[in-house]
């Protein structure tokens, strides 16, 4: 698809066309690059007095469309046709000509490419050259510049003649020079071809990259060094997706639809939870219903759901259902939303539901009771109700839940009681971090207690089993806690909406450090540049102890907490409201060779390198910001696309 082109849209008004305009306007801005011209056309209008139907408003805002720039037309009438002459004219005339893009030159380069094709297919090589060698074809006609030389690669781009993907890792230098190698190398991967999918061991859409990089390699040697970039080029397109333990997901290669029924899938879900547990579980269920997706950001989706949630499989796209049973089931599903909200950002979301628990437990085979978010929230604010009674089987529900559900969802954010419209991402996430206790206890009551003026120092009993309780998980929870932030030990009353929010984000960045050093064995678990989370006695309790799985999340929450804290601190209108900064920076020269085993705080050890970032509070000194002395900051794990992290793989801590 060329970028000069003028994409012509028509549809018929009379009829249900109009609503797939949306679904093509979202493939032309996919496969055009640049800003593509559009015109729509409503043919059969003013046909018998009948007035030609528009697509939704929301489909050409989104497009930025105006409705009255829809030419509307009749081919018995001839109607609207003069009119649509003149629009196609009119765009014709501000549009670059073919003798503008299509020089000699470019003629020329394009013709040397041609022969540079064909003499790789007769050796057998793969159509791969340097970025190097094609600058000095064009140079041998005359283009140079670098801005001509991109302007050559557009063209021969939109002509089919060759692609350049300088943002894919290990193609930053590469041009293939034939197109169809690379669809039909694609083609190995994306194939109903049996004896493919049996060399690359595809089980309904899962294989290893170990299979994957063979089927490349069949293709482009490993002497070319080229093979890893072309599967991370697979990757960007979305039609691989690398998950843990060297597990990989073909996207266009998963099920349709399930052969189970959601009901008999819930039916086995109660069996399973009705079973001896160490632990009592809950159910928590919500349903998310969107509009039309594109397919290539819904398949992303299920790729990562898959990876959540393991043992799931595919339904019904454009309707979401989650159904979780365990102990704490809003905290899984609290992350289930936030995938939907990151790969789904910008679609239209018509409504969000909740399911009755006692439906999904006792009836498992019925249309479970639903309660939708927005009205949840008109009870939860106007506090006349705590409890609800389910239309379906009757039972008793108490509101409390639905409303720490809504609290968690990242998707009802908006909806949340005490929730801004405007609240951050960052905000929102760090919420997720707040587990409920076994015990409620308030938050005045816990800033008291923070402040020695409440029982034993540092040690609360719970007045229903009267265990001894650490003060600290709870002030950290209070710091965390959004919604508590007025109440938090440091926090004052007249602070700025950016400063308690930055301040919320540094706390979970912290959190997840002492995380990474805990489990790391690395030292500086007490930090120095900040308050205490012992709230004033006995040191902070031991850190639980995380697992690989966990690590890996903790570690690209860390990433995205601190890219958080830099869009606040860059953003003009907070500058000023900020009272803490963090700052990424590279690692110290590395020391002399040392003559004792001494690596110092938070050092990277004499068995590697050191990380290529570390994490440092910054204090905002009057006189220009400087790292606060004395304070050893955090290592930053280096990140792959790979999650195994190939050597030599060059880092990429922003992820």
């Amino acid at each position: 698809m060329v970028r000069e082109a003028l994409y012509v849209m028509v549809y018929n008004s009379r009829n249900t066309d109009k609503d797939s305009v949306g679904e093509y306007l979202n493939r032309v801005t996919l496969l055009v690059p640049g800003n593509a011209s559009r015109l729509l056309v409503a043919t059969h209008a003013w046909e018998g007095g009948f007035e030609a139907q528009e697509p939704p408003a929301p489909v050409l805002q989104a497009h930025g469309i105006d409705s009255k720039a829809i030419i509307r037309l009749s081919s018995k009438t001839g109607q609207g046709i003069e009119q649509l002459r003149q629009a196609i004219i009119s765009v014709a005339a501000n549009t670059s000509g073919p003798s503008d893009w299509l020089s000699q030159a470019n003629l020329k380069v394009r013709d040397e490419v041609r022969r540079m094709r064909e003499d790789f297919v007769s050796t057998g090589r793969p159509p791969l050259i340097t970025l190097g060698e094609l600058q000095e074809v064009a140079k041998r006609f005359s283009i140079s510049a670098p801005e001509d030389l991109c302007r050559c690669m557009d063209r021969l781009s939109d002509m089919g003649e060759l692609r350049h993907f300088s943002v894919v890792p290990g193609l930053e230098d590469v041009v293939v020079i034939d197109p169809r190698w690379l669809a039909d190398l694609m083609a190995k991967i994306v194939t109903t071809d049996a004896n493919r999918i049996r060399e690359l061991g595809l089980n309904q859409g899962r294989t290893t990259m170990e299979a994957l990089q063979k089927a490349v390699e069949s293709e482009c040697p490993p002497s070319t060094g080229k093979a890893t970039g072309l599967v991370r080029l697979m990757q960007h397109c979305g039609l691989v997706y690398a998950a843990a333990d060297g597990a990989a997901l073909v996207p266009p290669m998963l099920p349709d639809r399930m052969k189970e029924s959601l009901d008999t899938l819930r039916g086995t879900l109660v069996e399973m939870s009705s079973e001896s547990l160490p632990e009592p579980r809950r159910w928590w269920s919500a349903q998310y219903q969107y509009g039309r997706l594109p397919d290539n950001r819904l398949s992303r989706l299920l790729c990562r759901l898959l990876l959540l949630l393991p043992d799931a499989d595919v339904l019904d796209v454009y309707t979401i259902h989650v159904v979780v049973c365990s102990p704490a089931p809003e905290l899984l599903g609290a992350r289930v939303s936030a995938v939907l909200g990151e790969e789904l950002d910008g679609m239209e979301l018509k409504g969000i539901q909740y399911k009755c628990p006692s439906c999904l437990e006792k009836n498992p085979t019925d249309d479970p009771g639903t309660y939708k978010a927005n009205v949840l929230q008109t009870f939860a604010q106007n506090k006349r109700k705590e409890v609800l009674e389910c239309g379906q089987c009757c039972a008793e529900l108490p509101l409390a839940p639905f409303v720490r559900a809504l609290r968690l969802d990242e998707q009802a954010a908006p909806w949340s009681p005490g929730q801004q419209q405007g609240d951050s991402d960052g905000g929102r996430r760090l919420r997720h971090l707040q587990a409920a206790p076994s015990c409620w206890l308030t938050g005045w009551r816990l800033q008291r207690a923070g402040r020695g003026s409440s029982g034993r120092k540092g040690v609360l009993v719970c007045g229903q089993c009267d265990a001894e309780l650490p003060m600290a998980p709870f002030i950290r929870a209070l710091r965390l806690d959004e919604q508590a932030a007025p109440w938090s030990p440091e926090q004052q009353q007249g602070d700025s909406e950016g400063g308690r929010r930055l301040r919320h984000l540094q706390a979970g960045t912290e959190l997840l450090a002492d995380w990474l050093a805990a489990a790391a064995g690395g030292q500086g678990q007490q930090r120095r540049g900040g308050p205490p989370d012992d709230a004033g006695g006995g040191g902070p309790p031991p850190l639980p102890e995380l697992g690989e799985p966990e690590l890996r999340d903790a570690r690209r929450d860390l990433v995205r907490r601190v890219v958080a804290v830099h869009r606040h601190v860059t953003t003009p209108e907070r500058r000023g409201h900020l009272p803490l900064l963090v700052a990424l920076l590279p690692p110290p020269p590395p020391p002399p060779p040392p003559t004792c085993d001494d690596d110092g705080p938070g050092g990277a050890g004499s068995s590697g390198s050191p990380p290529p970032l570390r994490l440092h509070p910054v204090c905002e000194h009057p006189e220009g910001p400087h790292p606060v002395e004395g304070h050893p900051g955090y290592d930053i794990p280096p990140m792959y696309d790979d999650p195994r992290g190939p050597p030599g793989c060059a880092p990429t801590p922003a992820g």
